[in-house]
């Protein structure tokens, strides 16, 4: 599963983003759907130099092995900071 972690929260989140972006002078974008959230939330939430990542969760690799029936846990999550990606654009629902 793919978060968005705005402070300590966690918000489920669809992410995109283009490296070298033309539209914006050759820099990389990231565009960012919060799935839980609307957008005036949203805009609270990434207030100027509020720091956030993308992190990826494994639940879904946990359960059982089917030879051992030993548990396997779900690999540690991966994180990444993106504060310095933060741009808001107008844009009606």
């Amino acid at each position: 599963m793919i978060y968005a972690k705005v402070g300590n929260q966690l918000y489920p989140a669809k992410i995109s983003g283009i490296i070298g972006d033309s539209a914006w002078d050759g820099r990389d974008t990231k565009e960012i759907h919060l799935l839980t959230v609307g957008y005036a939330e949203a805009i609270e939430l990434f207030e100027a130099n509020t720091p956030w990542s993308i992190v990826q969760t494994f639940e879904e690799l946990a359960g059982t092995n089917p030879e051992t029936g030993e548990p396997i846990s779900a690999p540690e999550p991966e994180e990444w900071g993106n504060s310095d990606y933060l741009t808001f654009h107008s844009w009606s629902p």
